[in-house]
């Protein structure tokens, strides 16, 4: 009976797996350092079966950020952390994760104190942000997907976003992601880890 119980309970997990998408909505994310560094947001998290059925969901917004223990303990102890996955390893972990763009509304402004990296700053993200969009969406549409990255030449560090977005994604692939980046982080600290020591039985 216990066996049957377990295979049972074991069987809707893997369904669920392999059915379930998680969407995730930003609503009105707003970050600027202008005049001084300040953000806000709305964000909501949705399970589906199916990517239809509603199976759970939450909300969190700034207050509820601010007032969290888990997202509190979370910062704490990613600030912690000295060790990194580096941008290269991000980048060919996310490309093998498979998402959707259903909205994609971005309006940013970037400015730094060199001109030339100014411009190629706002080159580099313009490329990326056309590859995601390339990668993520089913269908274009003008009122769904639009972004404007505009720079500013003021010899200041300036920046301001705000983003309207909605992504769905199965499960699956939200906990493999999760997974390589844990792994590749525990890699890099065992790496960091080896190194030192390796050097602290050197001798001058």
């Amino acid at each position: 009976m216990i066996l049957v119980l377990f295979l049972s309970i074991l069987v809707v997990i893997i369904i669920l797996l392999l059915l379930a998408y998680i969407k995730v909505e930003f609503n009105d994310v707003y970050v600027s350092n202008i005049p001084e560094y300040h953000y806000d947001f709305r964000i909501k998290v949705g399970l589906y079966l199916f990517g239809k059925i509603k199976i759970l969901g939450f909300k969190i917004d700034k207050e509820k950020l601010k007032t969290s223990k888990l997202i509190n303990k979370m910062e704490t102890k990613i600030k912690k952390e000295k060790f990194a996955v580096s941008l290269k390893d991000s980048v060919k972990i996310i490309k093998k994760a498979e998402f959707n763009l259903e909205k994609f509304r971005l309006n940013t402004k970037i400015g730094t104190e060199d001109v030339i990296i100014t411009s190629a700053l706002v080159g580099f993200i313009s490329s990326i942000i056309g590859i995601l969009l390339g990668r993520a969406i089913k269908q274009y549409d003008d009122e769904k997907y639009k972004y404007i990255i505009i720079p500013y030449y003021t010899k200041k560090n300036i920046f301001e976003m705000k983003l309207n977005c909605i992504i769905n994604a199965k499960l699956v692939h939200i906990i493999y992601v999760i997974y390589m980046f844990s792994k590749k982080r525990s890699e890099n600290k065992y790496e960091r880890t080896s190194n030192r020591r390796s050097y602290d039985y050197s001798y001058e």
